[in-house]
């Protein structure tokens, strides 16, 4: 909560934001508060759906190459969309890998 990260990324930390040391549990309760009105959604498909409907809208990933670290290989290829169940879709040269949500690397273009 105190390292703002590499500068090039434009990052900052809790610190910088609030002036002053942030303590973790009060972070979390704070979290989980602001969480706690959207809880319900996720108890029906059309909560669901549009829990992941506004994920497509603000993801970054979207539109942009990507690896994807699984088990047992890495996918690379154009994230193409999430699917209701927020998984992400992967168009890759071998063809649409669906359900992958591991670790995603945005990839330079080229």
């Amino acid at each position: 909560m105190d390292w703002p990260g590499p500068a090039e990324v434009g990052g900052t930390c809790l610190r910088d934001l609030s002036g002053g040391p942030v303590d973790r549990r009060e972070l979390l309760e704070a979290l989980l508060t602001a969480l706690s009105s959207r809880r319900s959604l996720l108890d029906d498909p059309a909560g669901r759906r549009a829990v992941a409907a506004e994920l497509r809208e603000r993801c970054a990933t979207l539109g942009r190459r990507v690896r994807v670290e699984l088990a047992a290989e890495a996918v690379v290829g154009m994230a193409t969309e999430i699917d209701d169940a927020g998984h992400l879709v992967v168009e890759t040269s071998a063809g649409r890998k669906n359900g992958l949500g591991r670790d995603v690397v945005h990839l330079r273009p080229g």
